[in-house]
């Protein structure tokens, strides 16, 4: 049974856990679909691995954070169970829209880099005034279904973590 404050504060945490994973993610997303977008071995590989990571289901996520938490810690703290929730929502977020990402940073018509050439536009500037708005629409969209799938997982992985062995 909650009471109004402890429902007020346990919807806080869950909204801190999704904003943290947002962030995580979105931090990752551009260097990491820039990456994948070259045509090396590096970039074949990592685009194969977001191909195969998206392909797992959200919840599946969680049991493969916890085990890499585990693997490398020995163990799972209460705060190492926050940090896991935290990347299970990374995870949900991040190998969607990467993948979505770097298809739509490859789709960018050869003509329209050309003018950007012609108008003396750095790279860096071409990604952010060229590629990045013409990815907008579709990575919007996939934000949107993957945002609302990481909710769900979110709060299943923090049902997981609210249950206790008996003392």
């Amino acid at each position: 049974h909650h009471t109004g404050i402890t429902l007020g504060a346990d919807t806080g945490h869950t909204l801190c856990h999704m904003i943290s994973g947002i962030l995580r993610a979105l931090r990752c997303v551009f260097p990491l679909a820039v990456l994948a977008r070259r045509q090396n071995v590096p970039s074949i590989a990592l685009r194969t691995l977001m191909s195969l990571c998206r392909a797992v289901p959200a919840p599946g996520a969680l049991p493969v954070t916890a085990a890499l938490f585990v693997w490398f810690t020995g163990g799972l703290t209460a705060w190492e169970g926050e940090l896991v929730i935290i990347a299970t929502v990374t995870a949900c977020l991040l190998w969607p829209l990467s993948y979505t990402l770097a298809g739509e940073l490859a789709a960018v018509p050869n003509e329209l880099t050309q003018v950007t050439l012609q108008a003396g536009l750095t790279p860096w500037q071409r990604f952010w005034r060229l590629e990045v708005p013409c990815a907008m629409p579709l990575l919007v969209q996939t934000a949107v279904r993957s945002i609302s799938v990481s909710w769900f997982v979110l709060l299943w992985a923090e049902s997981i973590a609210q249950i206790r062995a008996p003392d």
